[in-house]
């Protein structure tokens, strides 16, 4: 009796180790991170998430992250059952985009990258696993990037771009 007392302490030990090893690892991303049930359930979210959102992790636990800050305001509100994360998701494919959107807490709509996948929890329960990060400064940036390069290309003036060899690395059409 004491030798199986023994076995059941040291087994919840190794799960407690574990689960304060799992913890350290997710609180310590700099992506956001939650794990929904297959109906869309939010069952787990990292602090990061917690910050990009502007939610408390109470605020998330049990809603359905489709309704709640999945914005899909740019295909006409598009229901769960069509999501394409979602749709993917369940038939155990890796779900990534940077084109979806997500609407934090106070209206901002951010765009982010997100990559997304389920897993099988035990024989009878899939979760799905979605990590994001908020890319709204990447897409300012990217547009500024083709504004200077539109500009450059509509000028009249010639201009060059070399590597320190001066081999040219971009011309605008007027060079």
């Amino acid at each position: 009796f004491i030798k199986l007392l023994l076995v059941i302490k040291e087994k919840s030990n190794n799960l407690d180790y574990q689960q304060r090893w799992f913890n350290s690892i997710t609180e310590t991303l700099a992506e956001g991170l939650y794990v929904m049930n297959i109906h869309g359930g939010i069952e787990y979210v990292n602090p990061m998430a917690c910050t990009i959102l502007g939610y408390e992790k109470k605020e998330f636990l049990g809603k359905c992250a489709h309704t709640l800050f999945h914005s899909h305001y740019i295909n006409e509100h598009t229901p769960l059952k069509d999501c394409p994360i979602f749709k993917e998701t369940i038939k155990n494919k890796v779900f990534y985009s940077s084109e979806e959107f997500f609407t934090c807490k106070d209206g901002t709509v951010i765009p982010v990258d997100i990559s997304s996948k389920s897993i099988v929890k035990n024989k009878e329960t899939t979760q799905i696993v979605t990590v994001f990060r908020n890319i709204s400064e990447k897409k300012k940036d990217e547009k500024r990037m083709l504004l200077l390069t539109t500009a450059l290309e509509a000028s009249s003036n010639s201009i060059i771009i070399t590597d320190k060899e001066a081999i040219v690395e971009w011309a605008n059409p007027a060079f």
